[in-house]
C-alpha cells in the first residue's frame, strides 16, 4: 500500500493498460505518486486512482483541432484529475471523452479547474464535471 492512502483509495481502476503508455507518462504518475500528500487534503470528496486514456475538446477549440489527449490519475462523481502534454486554459469549458469501467466511452461536459506544469512539458490539470456523473461515483467504483 502507498504511504498515507487507505485501502479504499489504494484500489486501482484500471480501464487502459499503463504498460502500454508512453514511458515519458508513466514517469510522470509515478513522480506525482511518490509526492507526499498534503494532509490537509481539501477535497470534500476523495477521488479514486483510476487509470484510462481519454480526450478533452474544449469549447474554445478551433473548428478542426483533434481533442487534446489524456492520461487519468484519479477521479469521483463530479471531477476528474489527469496528466496531459498540453496546457490548458482554466475556466473554460469543453466536452470530456472517457470510457468508464465497462468501457463504454462517455462523453461528459466539464470545466478546466487547474493546469501546472510538473515536468518539462507535462501537465498536471483537474476538470470539474457539470454535473454529478453517477458511473464514477466512489460507491460504484468501489462496488
Amino acid at each position: 500500500m502507498q504511504p498515507g492512502l487507505d485501502a479504499a483509495e489504494e484500489r486501482l481502476i484500471l480501464v487502459d493498460e499503463s504498460d502500454v503508455w508512453p514511458p515519458d507518462v508513466r514517469l510522470v504518475l509515478a513522480s506525482l505518486e511518490r509526492t507526499p500528500r498534503v494532509r490537509d487534503d481539501r477535497r470534500a470528496i476523495p477521488r479514486i486512482r483510476y487509470r484510462a486514456r481519454a480526450g478533452l475538446k474544449l469549447h474554445s477549440a478551433k473548428g478542426g483541432e483533434p481533442p487534446h489527449e489524456l492520461y487519468t490519475r484519479d477521479v469521483n462523481h463530479r471531477g476528474l484529475g489527469f496528466v496531459t502534454a498540453h496546457r490548458l486554459a482554466t475556466a473554460h469549458g469543453g466536452a470530456l471523452h472517457v470510457p468508464t469501467p465497462s468501457g463504454t466511452i462517455r462523453t461528459i461536459g466539464c470545466v478546466v479547474l487547474r493546469c501546472r506544469e510538473v515536468a518539462p512539458g507535462w501537465y498536471e490539470a483537474a476538470v470539474s464535471f457539470n454535473r454529478e456523473e453517477s458511473d464514477f461515483h466512489p460507491a460504484v467504483l468501489l462496488a
